[in-house]
């Protein structure tokens, strides 16, 4: 590239060192002999190195949590120049030796981290993989718990001309701690709920014997569930 001197240095000795550069940034460097009277000899081009970079900061509010799927984790660059890349680290232990552990790199100050289990804690961290091949340090580990998935459909059970009742499992969640909304509609965009089942278990019933007035024969019905965990009420799935 075209050399634009930044800063110079003039020594006698057979080195130079120049101080307060920009982290994790390539600079060039180039150096030539003087004499007495000014003149300077040819340059001599060093390979480019870059410098280290830095920690990541703390983001004031490091996580926006996705309802179902994950959680947003957020950080500062904390002086790292436009197309650091930062790996975003996460785990359900937290010394990071958990189940299900990820590492997600972008180079952007936030990572959507997706796709993880419902309901469970989650602690994350962030380290930048520097251009000189030299990770820095982490930023200080922050923990969430995520919101439920849907749960999974399991089986329908006892259905009558009046009533049916229907299974669930806990799908894709840390189980404990869950509970249950399921409900009944004619319609398959439940723009009108025929019933609700509020329940810790994984299975409801409606109409005759269960909650709602009796269903009407020979009509179909839609069936969906949701559960609700620490962070509160994940998505509605269908049974």
């Amino acid at each position: 590239p075209d050399f634009i001197p930044l800063t110079a240095a003039q020594t006698a000795a057979l080195s130079a060192e120049f101080p307060a550069l920009s982290p994790n940034t390539t600079y060039y460097a180039r150096a030539s002999a003087v004499n007495n009277i000014g003149a300077l000899s040819a340059y001599l081009a060093f390979p480019a190195g870059a410098t280290s970079p830095n920690a990541p900061g703390n983001y004031g509010s490091p996580v926006a949590n996705l309802a179902g799927d994950g959680f947003q984790l957020r950080w500062t660059a904390s002086g790292n120049p436009a197309g650091t890349r930062y790996a975003a680290q996460y785990s359900t232990a937290a010394n990071f030796t958990g189940s299900g552990d990820g590492l997600s790199v972008v180079t952007s100050t936030y990572s959507d981290l997706t796709g993880l289990t419902g309901n469970a804690t989650y602690y994350a961290r962030v380290y930048v993989a520097g251009h000189n091949g030299v990770s820095s340090g982490f930023n200080t580990a922050v923990s969430t718990r995520t919101f439920p998935r849907p749960p999974a459909a399991a089986s329908f059970g006892a259905i009558t001309s009046s009533g049916a009742a229907v299974n669930w499992t806990a799908g894709p969640n840390v189980a404990a701690g869950l509970s249950y909304l399921a409900q009944t509609s004619l319609t398959d965009v439940f723009t009108e709920i025929a019933a609700s089942s509020f329940t810790a278990g994984v299975s409801a019933s409606f109409g005759l014997g269960g909650e709602g007035a009796a269903l009407v024969p020979n009509t179909t019905y839609y069936f969906r569930v949701r559960a609700s965990g620490y962070s509160g009420a994940g998505l509605f799935g269908g049974l």
